[in-house]
């Protein structure tokens, strides 16, 4: 999964259609390479409200792109994600990692 705020309230953070556009580029580049299928969102409304996350921290002291990564392993193992399994994972986010990145420094004003 691909998150972003707001965690604490299923109301939608001002930048939300932006978050949510990035968010699909990214976990598009993260599928590109071996179709693994991420779905991404606001915390509340993708998984379930919560209070206390870092990210809706970070975005609310003005980190506008704030974002957090619930890799893989899909339901298989848990988070207990075979050795086998890492380096392929770490290739894949990195690509997506490079998508949000990339938008950044394009958008620093």
């Amino acid at each position: 999964m691909l998150l972003f705020p707001y965690g604490y309230t299923i109301g939608e953070a001002p930048t939300h259609d932006k978050l949510n556009k990035l968010a699909k580029e990214a976990v598009d580049a993260l599928y590109s390479l071996y179709q693994t299928e991420y779905i991404y969102g606001a915390i509340a409304t993708t998984i379930y409200p919560c209070s206390g996350s870092s990210i809706d921290w970070a975005y609310d002291e003005g980190i506008k792109y704030s974002f957090s990564f619930e890799l893989c392993d899909c339901g298989q193992y848990g988070f207990l994600l075979p050795e086998s399994k890492i380096k392929p994972t770490c290739k894949e986010t990195m690509l997506a990692i490079k998508v949000i990145a990339k938008h950044i420094v394009s958008n620093v004003q």
